[in-house]
């Protein structure tokens, strides 16, 4: 869906690149906040069938690696936060929640704390092989892993790990159904008559990777690469600025363009100021 505003944002910075005053901004439509889309027609971010894009279809997992001294730490903090423990081998851990999505994070066993990149799934065994060969990478298949399917890893412009994964089973449905819905009474419908709204303590109901941020260095080199070589385009983005004529793009929430299919409002964010 096109994105259909940008949001503005303010910051006092003491690096010396610029200073504004803090508390202060507004949300202004998407070409007025971003200069570098001012002459660019609505369709430039609204067609999934723009070539030679990469084809996203969701956001499938985290990959990190960490030593085998904190594995059992991490365990017990993803265990206690809602997660389970799918599958474990002597290199790594699966660890997934509840929805049909085999596992959310995978934990590689290594010699040291590793960022191993967010994981995207392609729509077809074609964007696999072009996003291998946009990084030069090999592509290999998962025989480990729960549910299968073939990955690649390329780098973005900053150095990060992006994978792309093809071919991984779901789960033919989902472990348990969700949480009951809460019933809202307002000043005009009253749905929850003589009922309280009560909370059982506990873990969280992981269901699924919703999306990841990154903060980066140069956000207008980072941009331009997601979103011309991927159908991500932005829901949001902010910027700062000194005065009327001089606007800085400080950061991005980022959709998966899929056409008139509706999606969720970001999967991804980034920032060349501080992460949320």
């Amino acid at each position: 869906m096109e994105n259909q505003n940008a949001t503005s944002s303010t910051h006092s910075d003491t690096s010396g690149g610029f200073n504004v005053a803090p508390n202060s901004g507004s949300t202004v439509p998407a070409r007025v906040a971003m200069k570098s889309i001012e002459h660019v027609p609505a369709t430039r971010w609204n067609s999934s069938s723009l070539t030679p894009k990469i084809k996203i279809t969701k956001i499938s997992h985290m990959r990190y690696q960490h030593p085998l001294s904190g594995i059992n730490g991490l365990t017990t903090f993803l265990l206690d936060f809602g997660m389970e423990v799918v599958k474990r081998t002597e290199t790594a851990i699966w660890f997934g929640g509840y929805g049909i999505d085999q596992y959310v994070y995978y934990a590689g066993i290594g010699s040291e704390k590793k960022f191993l990149g967010g994981t995207w799934e392609v729509e077809s065994w074609e964007d696999l092989e072009r996003a291998s060969k946009l990084g030069n990478s090999p592509i290999v298949e998962l025989k480990q892993a729960p549910g299968g399917g073939h990955m690649t890893t390329i780098h973005d412009p900053e150095g990060f790990p992006v994978n792309f994964i093809y071919g991984a089973s779901p789960r033919p449905q989902p472990k348990r159904q969700p949480l009951e819905a809460l019933q809202i009474n307002d000043e005009f419908s009253k749905p929850r008559k003589g009922a309280f709204q009560r909370f059982k303590p506990g873990p969280a109901a992981v269901h699924k990777l919703g999306h990841f941020g990154l903060t980066i260095h140069d956000f207008e080199l980072q941009f331009k690469w997601y979103t011309n070589h991927f159908n991500l385009v932005p829901s949001d983005i902010l910027y700062t600025q000194n005065n009327p004529k001089q606007k800085f793009d400080v950061a991005a929430f980022l959709h998966i363009d899929r056409g008139k299919e509706y999606v969720d409002h970001h999967c991804n964010y980034e920032t060349s100021l501080v992460h949320h």
